[in-house]
């Protein structure tokens, strides 16, 4: 697998460093009450009463509509909260990043969503337990977040097939949101997409054949099952971009198992370059989404913070 790869970045003081702890006092509970599956949302209770037993004082902040939770972030950064913590899955992670502020608050997540990349990322456990003592044992580490048309992410942007997926499901939510909502749009987008070309440019170098697909990474991990840049990192200062040629139903299944079994970035029809800005134009708008959630259209222009954000880690 051949990679290219941008020059080495000079990282963030403390970015490279794994295990920081600082002591944990306050806590605000950012929770998104239709996040992921039901039957998650009962691990919540328990997390507090964990967290309160183990000295910290916890405020529980319930989401009331899109946009809230990155308010919410903005305003316990403002008190100086020692750390926020995103109850939801990756959509409620990504708003509340959206809405962190430089200081000394860090970002903790409890997972209830239906993919939850960042959390898998982090090693974060799916449980109140293990997730609660994430928290209170403090431990931290700095990661990468990027910039896609101004807005925050940490794990994955997609552009086309994917966002096309996205978009429709989206649209169709009106409340708990499993994996076999997906299904029927995954096989319905896989038979009718027609992969209009996308023109990437890689830290400003025009990348001389056409995608029909393209994924942005900040982590290895995509939608829960996938893995579909197995050498990103999520403090290394770069992004791994993944270009997929061409396009169509027939390529769908060997592109999927790929991807499942992180082998994606050895097809010949596949590019994968790492580097720290990208651009993507298009003859007609094209859907893009931005860590699971609907993220416009193209023109798409990304870039990275290197260590922008401090994480709570096991």
């Amino acid at each position: 697998m051949a990679i290219r790869t941008a020059k080495s970045v000079s990282l963030t003081s403390d970015m490279s460093e794994y295990g920081k702890r600082q002591p944990i006092r306050r806590v605000h509970l950012i929770a998104n009450p239709i996040s992921g599956v039901a039957a998650r949302q009962k691990i919540v209770p328990r997390c507090v009463e964990i967290l309160r037993g183990g000295g910290l004082e916890v405020t529980i902040n319930p989401t009331e509509g899109p946009g809230h939770a990155t308010v919410l972030a903005g305003e316990a950064c403002d008190l100086g909260i020692d750390a926020v913590v995103a109850v939801g899955g990756d959509g409620t992670v990504n708003e509340v990043v959206n809405g962190m502020k430089p200081g000394r608050t860090a970002l903790a997540t409890v997972p209830t969503g239906t993919a939850n990349m960042l959390a898998r990322e982090l090693g974060v456990p799916f449980d109140a337990e293990g997730a609660a003592r994430v928290v209170i044992a403090g431990q931290r580490l700095r990661i990468d977040v990027g910039i896609a048309n101004g807005h925050r992410f940490v794990t994955v942007v997609g552009v086309g097939f994917d966002a096309t997926i996205v978009s429709a499901v989206s649209s169709e939510r009106k409340g708990h949101l499993g994996q076999f909502r997906y299904f029927s749009h995954v096989a319905k987008t896989a038979l009718e997409y027609d992969f209009p070309p996308l023109t990437v440019r890689v830290d400003d170098e025009l990348q001389t054949r056409r995608a029909g697909m393209l994924f942005v990474c900040n982590t290895r991990n995509y939608a829960a099952h996938f893995a579909l840049a197995p050498n990103a990192k999520t403090n290394d200062g770069l992004l791994d971009f993944v270009l997929v040629h061409g396009g169509g139903a027939r390529d769908f299944p060997r592109w999927s198992l790929a991807a499942f079994l992180g082998t994606l970035p050895q097809y010949r029809d596949v590019t994968y370059v790492q580097g720290r800005k990208l651009e993507v134009t298009t003859e007609k708008p094209v859907p893009v989404q931005v860590d699971g959630d609907p993220g416009g259209t193209t023109p798409l222009t990304v870039s990275i913070e290197p260590g922008a954000l401090e994480v709570m880690v096991p």
